[in-house]
């Protein structure tokens, strides 16, 4: 057991007697004194030199004296801020001696070479055992420093080729100075020639490298249309190489780094509907920051698409110099024309920077922009009296028949009055014998008590039945209350004895449908001044029950020789128009049908041109006197009703 403990104690003291090699690794510089540095600028293109000139330095990046073996180092950073790339042709140090030449960069190797660790001591010298043993694991440990060692030269060196646009290549050079050329041990007078290819010609760069760099002035050469030759060759100069006469900087201008701009946007208007209508005021609020470590110069954001747009809030605004880590915000302000042009406008938000370090993203948004509404104000002189029914046509259309239901007054006294169904269905009747020609024994019309559910029965399902024909076109109209069954499922129309509570009472709006299309007849129009929500007005639902979207849509309708004309769509209320005493729906159907609605003045009033006449006139009454909507609706829609929306409902001619 000693004996193991005493071969141990002597390999620990052999190892550290003969002592292990080191490398202290240094990255590439990130901040550099500026009095160190000389720099050129051409354009969009800025090369930046730190030679390795004092011992201080050396052991910073190489844990070295470099100098000292007649090594110059260079860290160079090229920095390209045009919209293509640029390549690096090839780098020389021109030294100026009795024989001036240029030098070709050193081969990585060589380098490594000369920083590279050697073991300590050779075993010849040693005397004792631990000597011989600690001599290969010493020999072990410089091995692994030195693998090290070149890898920290292979990440410091220079990259030749591609630089990308709005990026940087960096690293370092190294140079071998001959002996003749070194005075005193110092760095002679030199010059490097950096040379870069851009868009297509050669361009040579020229930082002179002395003790004092501070000073130094540097020098781009235009673009060359010779060939050049090889970089790693060492060209003879045949006239001595005179540096420049040093001249003095106000201040060192370099910016070790860039810097890096990021933004967002918010676009606000008056409603917050995110759509920008005339008259109102909108606001584009730009926040830049700067997240890079280098100020961010000249910085100005700029619009462009819409040119409405873009006129009504301005092309640019200035934000002048960003800080590192500091944000900045600018916003563009306009009030809208009330008659700006209806579009989809695409606005793009572009970030400039003067030097170039710009964002390499263009935000673009999409909006809506739409003119204000503008409200027709009507004084209504005189108005045509639709109660006075016009005379009789000379177009009588034996073969149709109607039966019109109005029913102001419910026997159950919980259900509100209709003000106007009884009147609404008392001239709808003139109108279906004088205007449209239907005889008056084919016409028959239920007012208020003899509207019960079973009057309903009687004259819809057997009535009409025993009576149409082939080419019966049959007209149905009701005004009255609509009602929602109650579980929401099913519209109901309320009979003159019928309780919404009760679904017993109630006359659905399939069975009528069901009915009505088993009819031999060539056409079936269905009129309903009556809404099924049971919100308000022509509507009531259950005791307790809220209003609802209903739909009166039936899969019957759809193939189907049936139309329907709705007085209100889903949720919306079937209105009164106290001002002619009658309902609105019926009030237009009425001036429609007796010629207003002849858009091409054919003399025949078809059951499109009443659809489209009704739905204008009564979405735009109910919108500026009522305060409400009130759209009608046609069922089936238009895309499905093909041909028979050419059906003739009255001929005024």
């Amino acid at each position: 057991m000693k004996r193991f403990l005493m071969i141990g104690l002597v390999l620990l003291v052999a190892v550290l007697a003969n002592g292990c090699a080191s490398y202290n690794i240094q990255s590439v510089p990130s901040q550099i004194d500026e009095s160190k540095t000389v720099k050129v600028e051409d354009n969009d293109t800025t090369i930046t030199a730190f030679p390795i000139l004092t011992e201080e330095d050396s052991k910073k990046y190489f844990d070295k004296n470099l100098i000292g073996n007649n090594l110059l180092a260079v860290y160079l950073n090229v920095l390209n801020t045009s919209p293509s790339v640029v390549e690096i042709i090839k780098s020389n140090l021109i030294i100026q001696a009795q024989q001036p030449s240029a030098l070709a960069p050193l081969p990585q190797e060589d380098v490594y070479k000369a920083i590279r660790r050697g073991w300590a001591g050779k075993s010849t010298t040693w005397f004792f055992l631990g000597a011989y043993v600690g001599a290969p694991i010493s020999a072990l440990h410089t091995a692994s420093v030195n693998k090290d060692v070149k890898q920290d030269l292979q990440n410091k060196a220079l990259k030749l080729g591609d630089v990308k646009p709005k990026t940087f290549s960096h690293g370092f050079l190294w140079f071998k100075i001959p002996d003749e050329a070194m005075h005193d041990d110092k760095l002679p007078a030199s010059e490097l020639k950096i040379s870069i290819k851009k868009d297509g010609k050669l361009v040579e760069y020229n930082l002179p490298i002395t003790g004092d760099t501070a000073f130094a002035k540097a020098t781009a050469s235009p673009p060359s249309k010779t060939e050049t030759k090889p970089a790693d060759s060492i060209v003879p100069i045949d006239k001595p190489v005179i540096p420049p006469k040093p001249e003095l900087a106000s201040a060192p201008d370099f910016k070790s780094l860039p810097p890096a701009l990021s933004y967002s946007y918010i676009l606000h208007d008056a409603n917050n509907n995110r759509i920008l209508e005339g008259g109102e005021e909108i606001t584009l609020k730009v926040e830049v920051e700067n997240k890079g470590r280098g100020a961010a110069k000249d910085v100005q954001v700029i619009l462009s698409g819409n040119k409405a747009l873009v006129d009504y809030l301005g092309e640019r605004k200035i934000i002048g110099d960003i800080k590192p880590s500091e944000k900045k915000i600018v916003e563009f302000k306009a009030i809208l024309p009330a008659q700006i042009p209806a579009a989809t406008a695409e606005l793009s938000i572009e970030i400039k920077e003067g030097r170039g370090y710009s964002p390499s993203e263009v935000k673009a948004l999409t909006v809506a922009m739409k003119p204000a509404d503008i409200k027709k104000v009507v004084e209504v002189i005189s108005e045509i009296n639709i109660d006075d029914i016009p005379p009789k046509t000379r177009h009588e259309r034996k073969e149709d028949f109607a039966v019109v239901i109005g029913i102001s007054n419910y026997r159950e006294k919980i259900i509100p009055s209709v003000k106007y169904a009884k009147r609404d269905a008392e001239i709808m009747a003139g109108y279906l014998e004088n205007v449209v020609g239907i005889p008056k024994t084919n016409i028959k019309l239920l007012i208020d008590g003899a509207s019960t559910k079973s009057d309903l029965e009687a004259y819809l399902e057997d009535w009409l039945k025993r009576r149409v024909k082939q080419n019966s076109t049959v007209f149905v109209y009701y005004a009255g209350h609509g009602a929602p069954d109650t579980e929401g499922k099913e519209a109901h129309l309320v009979p003159y004895e019928g309780h919404p509570d009760y679904p017993s009472k109630l006359y659905s709006l399939k069975r009528m449908y069901e009915s009505l299309n088993k009819l031999p007849a060539k056409d079936v129009i269905v009129m309903l001044d009556s809404c099924f929500s049971g919100a308000e007005g022509r509507s009531v639902t259950k005791t307790g029950a809220r209003p609802l979207v209903m739909s009166i849509e039936n899969p019957i309708l759809a193939g189907g020789k049936i139309m329907v004309l709705a007085a209100a769509a889903g949720s919306q209320i079937s209105s009164d128009y106290d001002k002619v005493q009658h309902g609105l729906f019926t009030y237009y159907l009425l001036r429609g049908m007796r010629g207003e609605a002849d858009v091409n003045k054919d003399g025949i009033v078809s059951l499109g041109e009443l659809y489209e006449y009704t739905r204008t006139n009564v979405s735009e009454k109910a919108s500026i006197e009522l305060n409400r909507d009130q759209t009608p609706l046609l069922l089936p829609s238009i895309e499905t009703a093909g041909v028979r929306l050419s059906l003739p409902v009255a001929k005024i001619k």
